[in-house]
């Protein structure tokens, strides 16, 4: 089985809104565009590197510690 690296930048705000971009910069600009930053929102960027099968579509669940030093969070198979 083939295997790809996949790595998403995602923007979350303190609403829930976010936006998802393949670089942090594409993210932060995405969520300007479709959500705005004028509103002192507090804003959280997270890196996320996935070893994915190629073609077979999974989905996986996963929580992001809320402390920022922390490094890793672990995904399961839904």
């Amino acid at each position: 089985m083939d295997m790809v690296d996949v790595e998403l930048w995602v923007v979350v705000d303190e609403a829930g809104n976010y936006s998802v971009g393949n670089d942090a910069e594409a993210a932060a600009e995405k969520y300007s565009d479709d959500i705005g930053d004028g509103d002192g929102t507090a804003k959280r960027l997270v890196k996320v590197i996935l070893k994915l099968p190629t073609p077979k579509p999974i989905t996986l669940t996963g929580k992001v510690p809320a402390e920022a030093g922390a490094e890793a969070c672990e995904l399961s198979v839904a």
